[in-house]
């Protein structure tokens, strides 16, 4: 790789995500379901302004558990 190429993941290429506290399969997973599983793994003092923040953006529909 050369500097200054960009670098690109697809969702369809990220199948486990795992961080200090936990991991996650994202495999065959909707868009929410991704966002609630990516939040789920983040730090506890993040996730309620994480989860604010992903239905602020439509990520999270509303209704949606």
């Amino acid at each position: 790789m050369t500097p200054g190429n960009v670098v690109t993941a697809t969702r369809a290429d990220n199948m486990y995500v795992f961080t200090e506290y936990g991991i996650v399969n994202l495999k065959g997973k909707s868009v929410p379901e991704r966002a609630r599983a990516m939040i789920s793994i983040a730090h506890p003092d993040f996730r309620d302004e994480l989860d604010r923040q992903a239905r602020g953006h439509g990520l999270i529909p509303k209704g949606f558990f």
